[in-house]
C-alpha cells in the first residue's frame, strides 16, 4: 500500500503540517504517517523545550485525551474477564461513593464509556485536577454532581465520566488505575516509552501556553484524573498502539495482546452519535455517520470507510491520532502548545492520502454471486416460474410485474444485447449489490437487495441504461 503514497503526496502532507506549525500554535511539533504499524514518513520541527531541546522523533509528549482509548481498553478487558457488566449502574462498582441524586443510579458503565452519562462538558475544569488524590476525588464526588441531560439520552463530552471509570478499574482489579493500565496494556504491548509519570520520561517536551509570549505549563503528576489525559508517550509508541487497534479489522490477525479482536472492533464502532465535527469540515460536510465508540471518535465515511481516532487538548499540549481501519493507514501529530488542535491539519491530510489509495476490489459472497447470475437470467430471458420463486412477496406489490417487464425491455432497447462483461460498483453489505452489465450499445446499471428470510429472494430490483464508464473495481 505504501507504494501508492508518492513523494508528491507526502510533500502535500508536509505543506499542510508546515502551514499549521507556522500559525504559531506550539513551539514544537512531531508528526508522522504510518501503514499497518510501519512509520513511513515523519518530521520533527521546532523546540521541545525553548532554548534547550529541539524536537526529535523520540521526543515524548503528554497526549491528553488520547489516554481515553487506554482507559476504555482496560474496562473492556475487565468486562471480557466477567468482572464488569457494561449495562450495570456504575455505582455497582464504586461502593466508596455516596451518591445523593437519583440520577446516579441511572448511569451505567456504558454511559460513562460513550460520553452519554448526562454530565456537563468539563474540559477546562478537569484538565486542572488530574493530580488530585483519591481522598480528594471522593470528597468532590460525594459533594454532588450536576446533570445537563438525562443519562443515556445524548452525547456530552465528559472527563468526569472517565475519571469514574478509573475508580471502577481500581476497585475491580484491586490495583491502582495507573498500575493496571501500565502492567496490563503498556507492558503487554511493549510500549516501553509510554508512562503516566513525567519523571520517568527522559525526553519529555515542556508544555507551553501562548500569552504575550510562550509560558511554561508545569507538569502534573499521576492522580485520580489520570484516566482522562495522563498518558505520556512517543510517536513510535502511538504508531504501535494504533496498529494494535486497527489490526483487529484484518481477518488474518491472530488473537493476541490484552484484548480480543472483537472487543477492539467494538471500541472502534459508533455507540453514541454526536461528537463535534473536526478537521476542517462542518458537520453537514461529513460523508457518513460520526459518533463516539469506547474511548475513540469514529467516522463511518461513505467514500473511505471507517476512520477512528481521538483528539487531545491539555494545558501545554495538543495532539491527534487517526487511522483508516480497513487499510491501517494512520496519522499522528504531537504539539507542545495548550490546546493546539493539530487535528485541523491531520484529519484533512489523512483524507487526502486516502484518495490516492486504490479502491478495494469487491469480493462477492456466494449468495450475492448466485443472485447476480439469477437476476441476469431474468433480465435476458424472463421466465415466470423463476420470478415466482425468486421474487419476495413485496416485489409485485411495489411494481406490477408487467410494469417491471416493460421497464427491463426499455432498458434492453437502449443497451442492446447484454454481454458477459460486468463491473461491480458497490456492495453495502451481504444483502446489497450494484453493478454494470455491459451491452452492445450501453451498459445496464443493476441494483439488488436480498430479502431477510430464507430461501434466498429479491426484495429490490432496479435497472437503468447508462453510458459506458469504468468503475475502477473488479471486472468479470
Amino acid at each position: 500500500m505504501k507504494d501508492f503514497i508518492s513523494a508528491e503526496v507526502l510533500s502535500k502532507l508536509d505543506s499542510r503540517l508546515t502551514d499549521f506549525f507556522a500559525e504559531g500554535r506550539s513551539p514544537g511539533l512531531v508528526y508522522g504517517l504510518a501503514v499497518r504499524g510501519e512509520l513511513i514518513h515523519w518530521k520533527a520541527v521546532g523546540q521541545a523545550t525553548i532554548g534547550k531541546q529541539e524536537c526529535t522523533r523520540t521526543t515524548a509528549f503528554r497526549v491528553a485525551s488520547l489516554t481515553k482509548s487506554f482507559t476504555a481498553m482496560a474496562v473492556l478487558k475487565l468486562r471480557d474477564l466477567g468482572l464488569i457488566n457494561l449495562d450495570a449502574p456504575f455505582v455497582t462498582y464504586t461502593p466508596d461513593l455516596n451518591p445523593q441524586q437519583i440520577e446516579f443510579f441511572e448511569v451505567t458503565v456504558r454511559h460513562l464509556l460513550t460520553m452519554s452519562a448526562g454530565f456537563p462538558t468539563d474540559n477546562e475544569w478537569a484538565d486542572r485536577v488530574e493530580s488530585i488524590s483519591d481522598v480528594q476525588f471522593l470528597e468532590l464526588m460525594n459533594a454532588g454532581f450536576r446533570f445537563d441531560s438525562h443519562p443515556g439520552t445524548r452525547f456530552e463530552y465528559s472527563n468526569l465520566g472517565y475519571a469514574l471509570l478509573a475508580r471502577i478499574i481500581s476497585n475491580v482489579s484491586k490495583m491502582s488505575y495507573v498500575q493496571y493500565v501500565t502492567q496490563e496494556i503498556f507492558f503487554a504491548l511493549g510500549l516501553r516509552n509510554t508512562t503516566f509519570d513525567f519523571t520517568d520520561s527522559h525526553e519529555l517536551a515542556m508544555g507551553y501556553a501562548k500569552l504575550d509570549q510562550w509560558v511554561e505549563e508545569p507538569h502534573q503528576g499521576p492522580g485520580a484524573f489520570s484516566s482522562i489525559g495522563g498518558v505520556i508517550t512517543t510517536l513510535d509508541d502511538l504508531v504501535a498502539w494504533s496498529h494494535y487497534l486497527s489490526s483487529a479489522f484484518n481477518p488474518s490477525t491472530p488473537e493476541q495482546g490484552p484484548l480480543k479482536n472483537s472487543s477492539r472492533r467494538e471500541m472502534q464502532s459508533i455507540s453514541q452519535s454526536g461528537p463535534e465535527a473536526r478537521g476542517g469540515k462542518k458537520p453537514s460536510e461529513y460523508q457518513g455517520p460520526q459518533g463516539y465508540g469506547f474511548g475513540l471518535r469514529v467516522e463511518e465515511n461513505i467514500e473511505f470507510g471507517k476512520i477512528a481516532g481521538h483528539t487531545g487538548g491539555y494545558p501545554g499540549f495538543g495532539t491527534h491520532m487517526a487511522w483508516h481501519c480497513e487499510s491501517g493507514l494512520s496519522i499522528f501529530a504531537l504539539a507542545n502548545g495548550r490546546y493546539a488542535d493539530p487535528v485541523d491539519a491531520t484529519l484533512p491530510a489523512l483524507r487526502e492520502v486516502l484518495t490516492v489509495l486504490p479502491k478495494k476490489a469487491l469480493v462477492l459472497t456466494l449468495e450475492l454471486e448466485f443472485a447476480r447470475s439469477k437476476v441476469l437470467e431474468i433480465i435476458t430471458a424472463w421466465d415466470e416460474s423463476t420470478t415466482n420463486t425468486f421474487f419476495a412477496v413485496n416485489m409485485d406489490l411495489d411494481y406490477p410485474r408487467e410494469f417491471r417487464k416493460d421497464q427491463i425491455s426499455q432498458a434492453l432497447i437502449k443497451t442492446g444485447t447484454l454481454t458477459a462483461q460486468y463491473e461491480l460498483l458497490e456492495s453495502y453489505n451481504r444483502s446489497h449489490l450494484k453493478w454494470l452489465q455491459h451491452g452492445e450499445k450501453k451498459s445496464m446499471q443493476i441494483e439488488i437487495w436480498l430479502a431477510p428470510l430464507a430461501p434466498l429472494q429479491l426484495q429490490v430490483l432496479k435497472v437503468s441504461a447508462v453510458d459506458f464508464f469504468h468503475a475502477g473495481l473488479n471486472k468479470g
